[in-house]
C-alpha cells in the first residue's frame, strides 16, 4: 500500500484522502493479499484519542486513518493543509458496497446490535445484487473490544471488516 503523506491533527496521523483514493488504497491492500487496518476519525475521536493514550495508539498504528467529518477538515485548514473531502460512513457505504461489488470483494459488518448489520447488508444488497457479504455467525458480540473483534474477523477471512 503506497500510502499518501499524513497531516497530524492533534497527534494522528490523517490521510488526505477522495473516496477514490481511498477505494484504490483498498483495492492495492486487497489485491496482494495484505491486511491493514484503515480507520476513519472524527473531530469527537481526536479530542478522545488526547485524553485517551490506547485509542490515540489505535489510531497511529492504523496504516491508514482517513477523514470522517468537518470538524477534521477545519482543524487541518487551520493547520495549513488540506482535506480535499470528508469520508463519512453515512454516505461511504453506499460507495464501498458498489466497489465491492464491482470488484468481488466480500464485507464482514461486525458490531452494532442483533439485527443491525444483517439489516444493513440487506439494504445494501439489495441496491447491490452482486455485493458479497460474508455471513454474520457471531451475534451478542457487539460489546466486545475492538481488538478483540478484529482479530475475531480476522479467521473469517472477508476482504474488509466494517467495525460499528
Amino acid at each position: 500500500m503506497i500510502q499518501p503523506l499524513a497531516i497530524d491533527i492533534l497527534g494522528v496521523p490523517v490521510h488526505p484522502l477522495t473516496v477514490a483514493e481511498l477505494h484504490d488504497q483498498l483495492a492495492q491492500v486487497i489485491d496482494h493479499d495484505n491486511r491493514a487496518r484503515i480507520l476513519h476519525v472524527n473531530a469527537h475521536g481526536l479530542n478522545l484519542a488526547v485524553e485517551l493514550p490506547w485509542l490515540s495508539a489505535f489510531l497511529n498504528e492504523a496504516e491508514l486513518v482517513f477523514c470522517d467529518g468537518v470538524g477534521v477538515i477545519l482543524g487541518a485548514r487551520l493547520l495549513g493543509y488540506h482535506i480535499p473531502e470528508r469520508i463519512t460512513y453515512a454516505d461511504w457505504m453506499w460507495q464501498l458496497a458498489d466497489f465491492a461489488a464491482r470488484h468481488d470483494y466480500s464485507l464482514y459488518f461486525l458490531g452494532a446490535r442483533p439485527g443491525v448489520a444483517r439489516a444493513a447488508a440487506d439494504r445494501l444488497v439489495a441496491h447491490h445484487p452482486n455485493l458479497r457479504i460474508c455471513p454474520n455467525r457471531m451475534p451478542q458480540i457487539y460489546r466486545l473490544p475492538a481488538r478483540v473483534c478484529t482479530i475475531i474477523a480476522a479467521f473469517l477471512e472477508p476482504w474488509v471488516v466494517l467495525l460499528n
